[in-house]
């Protein structure tokens, strides 16, 4: 469900914006690549992945324009040709927090990053956050955007952030 709700996020963020497309994308803590399915469509230039673990990286680099990545076997089928391009231009394992442009390979911060289901495997955010600031392009007249998902605490706390008993923040 949220590498949908993201894409349709990231749609709407183009049309309130005004513009056609987005001139490139991270897709970070990418893992299988369910969320580039989504954002692939809105993206012009290069839509980049990252994420810590080599295995799902390994999926998400099987995922074609036509297959793959959540792409159900009917919808599949039903595409008139089918495109091999990969989903992804380049994808990289790499650690959110310390990622630098020159490791993946752009020359430019991205319009806009996507972290689904990301947020809920760190505690503290601020690291993370600053280092999203620097892979950003906050050159273009709306600025870059970032959208994520997180989940809510059930419980009233006072602290910023609670390990909950999933293992996820």
């Amino acid at each position: 469900k949220v590498p949908g709700l993201v894409g349709d996020a990231a749609k709407e963020l183009l049309v309130l914006s005004g513009q056609s497309s987005y001139r490139s994308a991270l897709d970070a803590g990418c893992g299988t690549g369910l969320a580039g399915r989504y954002l692939r469509p809105l993206v012009e230039g290069s839509l980049v992945g990252i994420d810590l673990s080599k295995k799902m990286l390994d999926l998400a680099a099987q995922c074609t324009l036509s297959k793959g990545c959540g792409l159900k076997d009917e919808e599949a089928a039903s595409a008139a040709k089918e495109d091999n391009k990969p989903l992804y231009d380049h994808l990289a394992s790499l650690d959110l927090e310390t990622t630098t442009l020159k490791e993946v390979g752009a020359e430019v911060g991205f319009d806009i990053i996507a972290a689904a289901d990301v947020f809920v495997y760190f505690g503290d955010l601020q690291k993370l956050l600053s280092n999203f600031a620097k892979l950003s392009d906050s050159s273009g007249p709306h600025g870059a955007f970032l959208i994520f998902s997180c989940e809510r605490i059930e419980e009233e706390e006072d602290s910023k952030w609670k390990l909950q008993k999933s293992g996820r923040y």
